[in-house]
């Protein structure tokens, strides 16, 4: 198959975002994950093997060489599985930037080792204010393959689908580029939305079940993002998504 980020294919995701986890070790007052609520109600902690091998060969099949997040709302180092994932994402998708983002905390020599050695960035987000770097994290600041986010209590949040409480902003009507350019899979296989969509309410299809080209073409999904492109026909979701 051709690869669609090359001919630029109006009408394809550009980046992926992965979530291998629901799980995460803290509990910051701005994330989902503080709320008693949070957990998945499928259940579905951690992402299996075979169904992440099973994403990896769809986006292989269409020669995806766009950007692969391993991210979502979880902790993705909680996956046990984390760096052999990240190893099979670079053996098949050669041309494909992988980053893994972290909150650093379970950050080692062997983690950033292996990054480098399969040209794996780590985006490591600071969450104790005032942008200070933790001890652990310190000694890797320098190398190539990993990068310092701004701390997330003097950053832009949002209120997540409405979910946490963050200075309320004005709903502006206006095209939104989320769901076009991002593929948000969650960690128990369902392609929702976008990446504020923490409880999975608006689903599109399974990647278990069906392939992300199949999905990604649906009629639903298809005429949901070229609505929100074009500035109407938001879902309920998005009614919570203010915006600068």
């Amino acid at each position: 198959m051709e690869n669609y980020i090359e001919r630029k294919e109006k009408d394809f995701f550009r980046v992926v975002d992965l979530e291998i986890t629901s799980l995460c070790n803290r509990t910051c007052v701005y994330c989902p994950q503080s709320k008693k609520e949070s957990e998945n109600k499928e259940g579905v902690k951690h992402m299996s093997e075979n169904m992440y091998k099973k994403i990896i060969s769809d986006l292989a099949e269409i020669n995806f060489s766009g950007s692969l997040m391993i991210a979502g709302f979880g902790e993705p180092f909680l996956n046990k599985n984390v760096m052999k994932f990240a190893q099979i994402a670079r053996e098949k998708l050669k041309n494909t930037l992988i980053v893994i983002y972290t909150n650093g905390d379970f950050l080692n020599e062997d983690i950033v080792s292996i990054s480098k050695r399969n040209n794996v960035g780590l985006y490591i987000t600071l969450h104790d204010g005032k942008n200070k770097i933790p001890k652990n994290i310190q000694r890797f600041k320098r190398e190539k393959n990993v990068f310092l986010r701004r701390d997330m209590k003097n950053s832009y949040l949002t209120t997540v689908g409405g979910i946490v409480n963050v200075k309320k902003k004005e709903l502006k009507k206006r095209r939104c580029v989320r769901a076009q350019l991002v593929l948000t899979i969650r960690s128990s296989g369902d392609v929702v939305l976008c990446c504020e969509d923490f409880y999975s309410t608006n689903r599109y299809g399974n990647v278990e079940k069906e392939s992300i080209e199949d999905i990604w073409k649906k009629k639903k999904f298809a005429q949901t993002r070229k609505d929100l492109l074009r500035g109407k026909g938001r879902v309920k979701l998005c009614e919570f998504c203010f915006q600068d």
